[in-house]
This record gives structure tokens, sequence and C-alpha cells, in this order.
């Protein structure tokens, strides 16, 4: 073997290995889309409860508005996007194992909220729950295949280190001092999850190609779901609306 071709069976071989533990994606492409909802929009709703607490409303200068419906622009048809959607791979991946987060998902209760509204965690992930008032909370999991937690957090306390164990759509995590907060967790055990932002829009990366059923959850429109094809590692699109009943 010449000095010119030294460092190519080593380099074969550490792109083999990386390959076979699924750390480099091969025709990794991705599914990205928006969600809508056609039909009048529920108007924002002043969360009164939060402003008649002492303790609450002077950590705001205008009453908060409550997040169960959440929208961006509307167009010309009148069709508006949403936020707070959990969008997930719920069919199709191959059974394997995905690298795990190092960083944990957060949750934080600021101006006697939950911060985010909706978020995603993996199964198995570290999740972190946050008190940043000067009021205290407490922290009341509801899951329904997962071990529930309800804990205490006063103010100026160490953020509470939870976890859940098995994939589940979704969670609601309240507070029963302030009966006005709540958010979602959506429990996943592979990495394909979103949540859309306000201009109703969502990308799931890297998602090898193959046939997959891709499901949407908003709080009160629930879910909806379709197939989608990723194909060549190229990007797939796709829409979701939600219509007024």
């Amino acid at each position: 073997m010449n000095s010119k071709s030294c460092g190519i069976r080593p380099l074969i071989v550490l792109v083999a290995a990386a390959l076979a533990a699924g750390s480099i994606g091969v025709n990794a492409g991705e599914i990205k889309g928006t969600v809508k909802f056609k039909g009048t929009p529920r108007k924002a709703r002043p969360m009164k409860k939060l402003m008649a607490d002492e303790a609450c409303a002077c950590m705001h200068t205008t009453p908060p508005v409550d997040e169960k419906f959440v929208y961006g622009e509307t167009d010309e048809a009148g069709v508006v996007t949403l936020c707070n959607v959990f969008v997930w791979i719920k069919e199709g991946l191959p059974e394997k194992e995905y690298d795990m987060p190092k960083e944990p998902a957060v949750i934080n209760q600021k101006g006697c909220t939950f911060l985010p509204h909706v978020l995603g965690v993996r199964a198995g992930q570290d999740l972190e729950v946050r008190n940043g008032d000067k009021t205290a909370h407490n922290v009341n999991a509801q899951p329904k295949k997962n071990k529930g937690f309800n804990n205490a957090q006063p103010p100026n306390t160490r953020p509470l280190t939870k976890s859940f164990t098995r994939e589940e759509i979704m969670v609601k995590v309240a507070c029963d001092m302030h009966t006005w907060m709540s958010c979602y967790v959506g429990v996943v055990s592979h990495p394909f999850f979103a949540v859309t932002g306000k201009d109703g829009t969502f990308s799931l990366k890297d998602v090898p190609d193959g046939k997959y059923e891709v499901e949407v959850w908003h709080e009160l429109l629930k879910t909806k779901s379709q197939t989608v094809t990723v194909k060549g590692g190229e990007a797939a699109s796709v829409e979701f609306v939600y219509a007024k009943p």
C-alpha cells in the first residue's frame, strides 16, 4: 500500500460504523408543512382570573390572553395559520434507537403562565420545570400512560427535573394554585416532532426515505393525520386544514 492510500481504509471503516449506528443519515429528507384553520377564528380571551390575583396581575402591564387558540394572518379565503399545534410522525419509522438530546426540555412558569404552552420531549429525556415567578406554584402532570407527579414549587427554588418513559400524545400539566395555568407535552420515542409557530409552519428534518403517517394535535381541535412520502432525500410538503364544525 502506498502512502497516498494509507488513510482510505480507516476512513471507510469509520463511515461504515457511523452508518450502522445511525449517526449519518442516508437519503435524509424533510417533511415541512403548514397548519391552518378555515372559518371565523375564536377571539383571544383575556385571562380575567389571572388579573384578579394580585400577586400575578402585578407581573403584567396589560392582561395576557389565553393560548388555547393562537393564530396568525388571515388570507383572502378566510383561512388563518395556527400556532401551538403539535406535529409528529405517528407511524412508518423503522424501529431503532435514536440519540437522546443532551439538554433537557424546559418549561418555565413566568407571569403565572406556563411557557411554552405546547412542547415536545423524547421519552426518557429530562424535563426541567422552572419557577421564574416571585410567587409559589405547583406542577401537576396528568398523564394517562406515564407516571404523573404533583410537586409544590416555591419561588427561588431549584428546578424540578422529571421524565416520561412512554410515548404519549399529549400530557397535560397544570397548576392547582392558579387554575388558569396549563400546558401540554407531547412525549415521543423519536426526534421527528415539532410545534407550529404563529405562521403555522413546521419542519421535520433528517427524515429517512419512507411512507409515514403524520399527525397534528391542537388543544381545542384535536387530531388530524395525513400520509406523507419522503423520497430521494428531498423535502415533502403537506398542509393540514381544520374547519369549524
